[in-house]
Formats: C-alpha cells, sequence, structure tokens
C-alpha cells in the first residue's frame, strides 16, 4: 500500500466519521443532512483514491477512478446546497434545487461512459497519477462547474458574515472599519 493511499483512508475515516456524527446530531436537520451528503461524496472519493493509489493494472485504477468520480463530481453541488441552506439568504423553491444537481448528473453519466478530468493514468515509482486532459471539454466543464458553485457558496457565506460581525459591532469597532 502506498504512503498516498494511507493518508486517503487516514482522512476518509476521519471524514465519514464527521459526516455521521453531525447527523447522529440531528438527522431531522436537512441542513445536517446535507454535511452529511458533503462528508460522504468526499469519503467516497478518497475511498476510490485509496485504491487506486496502489492498484496492480491500469484497469483496476480506471475502475476505482470511476467508483470515486461520483464523489468528486457531486461534492461541488451539495456544499451549494449546504450553503444555500445554511445562509437562508436564497429562496430556492425545492423543484428548483434539483437544478443545482443537473451538472453533477450529466458529468456522472460521462464519466460512467470513459474517462473525464484525466487522459491517462501512469505508474509511477509508488502509486498511480492521472494526466489531466486540460484541452479536454470534461475537464473544462468540471472546472467551471466547481469555480461557480464555489464562487456561489463563498459569497452566500461572506455574506451571512459580513451581516452577522455588523449585527454585533461596537462603537469602537465601526471607528476602527471607518479608519481603514
Amino acid at each position: 500500500m502506498s504512503y498516498l493511499s494511507i493518508i486517503a483512508a487516514v482522512i476518509f475515516t476521519v471524514a465519514i466519521s464527521q459526516g455521521i456524527y453531525v447527523l447522529h446530531l440531528d438527522s431531522a436537520s436537512r441542513t445536517h443532512r446535507l454535511f452529511f451528503l458533503m462528508s460522504f461524496a468526499l469519503s467516497v472519493w478518497l475511498f476510490g483514491a485509496m485504491f487506486a493509489y496502489s492498484s496492480p493494472s491500469r484497469e483496476e485504477v480506471v475502475f476505482w477512478f470511476k467508483l470515486s468520480s461520483f464523489g468528486f463530481i457531486f461534492l461541488h453541488a451539495f456544499t451549494l446546497h449546504f450553503c444555500v441552506d445554511l445562509t437562508g439568504i436564497v429562496k430556492i423553491p425545492r423543484p428548483l434545487k434539483a437544478l443545482i444537481y443537473l451538472p453533477s448528473l450529466a458529468l456522472y453519466a460521462w464519466s460512467l461512459c470513459g474517462l473525464i478530468v484525466y487522459r491517462d493514468f501512469v505508474r509511477m515509482p509508488d502509486y498511480w497519477t492521472g494526466i489531466p486532459d486540460f484541452g479536454g471539454l470534461s475537464f473544462r466543464l468540471l472546472v467551471l462547474q466547481y469555480m461557480v458553485y464555489y464562487i456561489c457558496s463563498f459569497a452566500l457565506l461572506m455574506a451571512v458574515s459580513y451581516t452577522h460581525l455588523r449585527a454585533h459591532e461596537t462603537v469602537l469597532d465601526l471607528v476602527c472599519r471607518l479608519l481603514l
């Protein structure tokens, strides 16, 4: 087993444990369930990576990569949905929330039919590594989804953070902010 597989195994254990713990705290909470889905997606990604790094053949690496693709494709969608729910700033009707997952569904279907993101996998001395397909459509679409979803998530979190901080601002804080 390569050192990368061991690292993936440790982080997998932490991620799935966090998800289960938060779900255990309040399984009726939609926010807690979405956090669990984020942890689950990360865990699926790491589980596949754990075995892919140490696989004996390229065919096994591709199998584990395809299995883990659910995790790295849906993590963005779960994160955005979590941030929408956590912040409560944007009210999206339930049927429209499904649209958050539409690009992920398309990319996941694509990943099951062939390689996405990587052109090929090559064996290094201790582990397998992917050769990115920077010019490929799947790579560009996944990166676009990643950037848009995380920019939206960050904007939602910053809006809440700023509002929360302003609500608790003291006169001294206001003076310091105005001086800056």
